[in-house]
């Protein structure tokens, strides 16, 4: 996977490391007012199963939380809903995309 550049200068991107080497990377984009995105998240196959995945969303949802958003939205692969679901997020929807279905999860950032 490939982090773009604008996503590491405009603080969009929160990068797990371990061991002196990046582990992970999760990208937050605002989409709306009150909204921000979980555009995109990594987690190297390695070190999968260690907590990184869930570290990189509770960061995602704290910085999602300190621009002003009261949601953090995803679209995910069937696949990962249980883990989008450990995480706090709901499903409400679902929608096609380029490699077939995927979920819309929303995870409530509260006040």
């Amino acid at each position: 996977m490939h982090l773009p550049d604008e996503h590491l200068r405009d603080g969009c991107a929160v990068v797990a490391e371990l061991d002196g080497r990046v582990a992970g990377f999760a990208i937050v984009l605002p989409i709306g007012d009150r909204e921000s995105e979980l555009d995109g998240l990594f987690v190297e196959p390695d070190v999968a199963g260690r907590g990184i995945g869930k570290a990189l969303v509770e960061e995602s949802r704290r910085r999602a939380r300190m621009s002003g958003a009261m949601s953090l939205k995803v679209v995910a692969a069937p696949e990962v809903e249980r883990f989008y679901r450990h995480c706090g997020f709901e499903l409400v929807g679902e929608t096609e995309m380029l490699l077939g279905k995927a979920l819309v999860m929303v995870s409530r950032l509260g006040d």
